[in-house]
């Protein structure tokens, strides 16, 4: 961190009163002359260091940053997330029935700064309770009747939920919130003749998590107010019981030779857990003839299955996990799956669970891991997991002991293919058709290759809400402010993100395809700033001066659609770029991420015409306007192997996916998938070698 840059940033939000409770008098910069207005945030350029001094020196450090010890650098540092938690948490404000609001206190909804302060605020309350038990347990010694001490056996948190494992306290304690203790008095002991004990321990134990930070206000709930003597928690239900001698997992879940352990002694009482769904879920999660792969589908209920598993306690009953497979089942029975299907799918998770069991009794790896174990690797899937996840080899089939026997297990043992380079995405079908015949081409096309190869992806299909439905039904009405330009073609339309979008001359019918990360309003109140200042940097105002110099110009500006990605979305905009034609185009240059895609062209100079575009080779046109349609003025002389001389040109013309143009590697593909007849092979010396575009594949399809 740059304590200087902090420093200084504190100095310009902190009131005099934060920074005095902070303790950071001594640290933050004072003006060096108090004349004139209060610098502000907005003046930051002006302490921008260059060429090791300031802009202007207006500041004057009681200390310089570089002599701060750990314990400022961490006081300046809490300081400054904390401005940055109140300036993100105060500025927020969301639409709801077409209106705008600003969220005054608490935590916004939906934003990803309030996961982490949840849970930097949970941890510091836990290690206040912890405290408090301390100091409880040390009162409890000098006099037990008078100080009741508070005795946690588990406190596990999830975002805002507590679980909590006490001993129970005797009737009549109550928490002292100005004394930070639990107290017992004959009085309180007669208003709780009617509570259990553990009805009594809970609202003491409520009233002190309350008390620790104003901010946090908590429910309680036992098992015993509950009509069924057990405790939703989660997708669990939770209760208190003596614990069996051996574990009531059923013989189908457990694998051979492995001995399930018994317990000798004592039974005591411990916690069981059951799975628990809530009466307001769906009893029909999956449907049979929803557009999902099936491979999606079985993978869905095998993991469903091995949740109720893992969420049942093996001290219960048989009966009990018996149970809940019955109530699954009788769910996929009503999504239309047949008995088969089901018998299968609880098939393969019985056996991905008995390994779980084996793994637990013989190596001690516990069924239900701790969060701690596998950190590392969910970190590293979390960062890179989008970028690798398709890069995975198959698995090889192994020989059959057959095959061994006959000495064929070497000569028929296939080599492990190369893992995917790229994914494409297809649309469901029925059965996976259209994804077996692209990857059954790719395989062909690859062959025995390491390189090149492309893993087949089916996506889901449209849900009948999302094509029936609306769920954000004020999401098309205007946006009420005055003069937004994109309400006035499409009301609603002005707050898409991350957007392509056209821009149409009213004159000449001229277009513009231009893309950006930031709302469609913004985007478009650009353009017409350009066009009210005259900006010529701006390809609207280039148009109106070239074209309609004392005319009255006008322009429709219109939203393409909005894009998930940077990538798609530039890669949308080059394609609409090169689409158009060049007489109806105003865009300068092909623009992908704002710069221009070189494509090589070859040329015959023995006919002094460029095949590609049928201009003349020696055609000059102006290097400083190039038209995406153009070629460049002095192209580069190359030989080729057959003899023939040669041109090779740049031209601008729209994007290019680099492995694309350095085989034939998707042309073979699409003339496999439309059944197309290989052309004619040219002789060598008027031979041309083709370039595959993106948007070559998208006219073929």
């Amino acid at each position: 961190m740059d304590y200087r840059w902090a420093i200084i940033y504190l100095k310009l939000t902190m009131t005099p009163s934060d920074i005095v409770d902070a303790e950071l008098q001594g640290l933050l910069p004072r003006r060096v002359r108090n004349q004139g207005r209060k610098p502000t945030i907005l003046s930051y350029e002006t302490d921008e260091v260059k060429e090791g001094k300031p802009r202007k020196d207006r500041w004057w450090f009681p200390k310089p940053p570089k002599l701060f010890t750990n314990e400022e650098k961490k006081s300046v540092t809490g300081c400054v997330i904390e401005q940055l938690v109140r300036l993100v948490f105060g500025t927020h404000f969301y639409m709801w029935d077409g209106e705008v609001y600003h969220q005054q206190k608490g935590a916004p909804m939906g934003l990803r700064s309030s996961c982490p302060a949840s849970r930097a605020v949970m941890d510091f309350w836990i290690e206040e309770v912890r405290k408090l038990e301390e100091k409880m347990a040390s009162l409890n010694t000098i006099n037990p009747i008078r100080y009741e001490k508070l005795e946690t056996y588990l406190i596990k948190k999830y975002v805002d939920d507590v679980m909590t494992a006490l001993e129970t306290m005797k009737k009549g304690v109550r928490w002292d919130q100005v004394h930070q203790i639990m107290v017992w008095s004959s009085e309180h002991q007669m208003e709780d003749k009617d509570r259990s004990e553990q009805e009594v321990t809970m609202r003491a134990f409520s009233d002190m998590a309350s008390g620790i930070l104003k901010c946090l206000n908590f429910t309680w709930d036992l098992p015993e107010l509950n009509n069924s003597g057990k405790m939703p928690v989660l997708d669990t239900m939770m209760w208190k019981e003596k614990h069996q001698r051996t574990w009531g997992v059923p013989q189908p879940l457990v694998e051979l030779g492995t001995s399930l352990p018994q317990h000798t002694g004592q039974v005591k009482q411990i916690i069981m857990y059951e799975f628990y769904r809530k009466p307001m879920a769906t009893k029909t999660p999956m449907h049979q003839r929803s557009a999902t792969p099936e491979r999606d589908k079985v993978q869905t209920a095998v993991n469903e299955f091995i949740r109720r598993f893992k969420n049942t306690s093996r001290q219960l009953k048989e009966d009990n996990i018996e149970q809940v497979v019955k109530e699954y089942c009788t769910d996929l029975r009503r999504g239309g799956f047949s008995p088969k299907w089901i018998r299968n799918a609880l098939d393969a998770a019985s056996k991905g669970y008995s390994r779980l069991v084996t793994a637990e009794v013989k190596e001690g790896l516990p069924i239900n891991r701790p969060e701690k174990t596998g950190r590392i690797s969910r970190r590293v899937k979390k960062l890179v997991g989008k970028a690798t996840w398709f890069k995975k080899s198959s698995p090889v089939e192994k020989p059959t002991r057959s095959d061994i026997r006959s000495g064929r297990g070497a000569k028929n043992q296939v080599k492990s293919p190369a893992a995917p380079e790229s994914v494409l995405f297809v649309p469901f079908t029925p059965g996976g058709e259209l994804k077996k015949i692209l990857q059954k081409v790719d395989s062909e096309v690859t062959g025995s290759r390491k390189f090149g190869k492309v893993k087949v992806v089916e996506t889901l299909g449209q849900k009948v809400i999302e094509s029936l439905g609306n769920k954000v039904p004020w999401r098309g009405t205007h946006c009420k402010r005055p003069g937004c330009t994109p309400c006035q073609v499409k009301p609603g339309s002005c707050k898409a993100r991350n957007i392509t979008y056209q821009v149409t001359c009213d004159l000449c019918g001229m277009v513009y395809w231009g893309e950006s990360h930031r709302t469609w309003h913004d985007r478009s109140a650009e353009h017409v700033s350009s066009l009210r200042t005259g900006n010529q940097a701006n390809a609207l105002v280039k148009h109106r001066s070239i074209h309609h110099q004392n005319e009255a110009t006008s322009f429709t500006f219109k939203l393409d659609r909005s894009w998930k990605t940077s990538l798609q979305r530039q890669i949308r905009e080059g394609l609409k770029i090169q689409q158009t034609d060049c007489d109806l185009l105003m865009n300068s240059r092909s623009e992908w991420g704002n710069n221009g895609i070189p494509r090589v062209v070859v040329q015959d100079t023995r006919h002094q015409t460029n095949v590609a575009t049928g201009l003349p080779t020696r055609h000059t046109p102006d290097t400083n306007n190039s038209h995406p349609c153009e070629p460049n003025p002095e192209p580069s002389r190359k030989k080729l192997k057959s003899g023939a001389d040669f041109e090779v040109s740049r031209v601008i013309a729209g994007p290019q996916i680099p492995a694309f143009s350095q085989s034939n590697h998707w042309q073979q593909c699409i003339d496999k998938v439309f059944k197309r007849k290989a052309e004619p092979r040219t002789p060598p010396e008027t031979r041309i070698t083709s370039v595959i575009t993106a948007s070559n594949i998208q006219n073929s399809f």
